[in-house]
């Protein structure tokens, strides 16, 4: 392959690279290739081909992402696992919410039940009050009765009044308006959580030291 493909000159090729890309105007944020094991890669170990085309395919992927960390004002290591770490932090915090969220749903959706049932068996439950004689009565629409009771107990326990249904679909709609924004939010620290794992992947794989210039 020539004297002028030797690792060491491959590496300067890259970081002249690196110091002509830097000058550009920066792109969009784009996927970043892994880098290769070479020490624990059969083929790079019986193939001298391959092992150069994969020692020039990290130097070009640590090149890229170099420029991309430069980019994000990362000068240290540390600096990109303390940036990680708190984007796993507000991963986290995001995902509790979205939990806190759902939970909120689920009650207003049980609350809405109740309120149906109220509704469906109220005429029943205020004659047989009405009527504590008619035993008949009483005891044909028993599962009626039961039910309704249930459902009075449960909406009255956290609140002495009642909501209408109007007000439990406007809450129904605000918490959904609420989550479907907090997913977008979700998505998108996610992206850029598995970025900055990207980057650290790459140095720890390859450099397993800071970035300084």
């Amino acid at each position: 392959m020539g004297d002028d493909y030797t690792e060491e000159r491959l590496k300067e090729r890259i970081l002249e690279e690196v110091g002509m890309k830097s000058k550009r105007t920066r792109a969009s944020f784009r996927p970043l290739d892994n880098v290769i094991d070479i020490s624990d890669n059969d083929k790079a170990k019986s193939s001298p081909g391959y092992r150069y085309w994969a020692t020039k395919h990290n130097l070009s992927t640590m090149a890229d992402t170099i420029n991309q960390v430069r980019s994000e004002g990362f000068k240290t290591r540390e600096q990109l696992e303390k940036a990680l770490y708190e984007k796993a932090t507000e991963v986290q915090n995001l995902l509790t919410e979205n939990k806190e969220i759902e939970k909120l749903i689920e009650e207003k959706k049980k609350v809405m039940e109740s309120r149906y049932i109220i509704d469906q068996y109220k005429e029943i439950h205020r004659y047989a009050k009405a009527h504590p004689e008619d035993k008949a009565f009483t005891s044909e629409y028993s599962p009626q009765l039961m039910l309704y009771k249930k459902a009075v107990a449960e909406s009255f326990q956290n609140s002495d009044i009642l909501p209408t249904t109007k007000q439990i679909y406007e809450d129904l709609e605000q918490l959904h308006t609420k989550k479907e924004s907090l997913i977008e939010k979700l998505n998108q620290s996610r992206q850029e959580q598995d970025r900055l794992y990207q980057y650290k992947k790459n140095y720890d794989n390859y450099l397993g030291k800071e970035v300084e210039r």
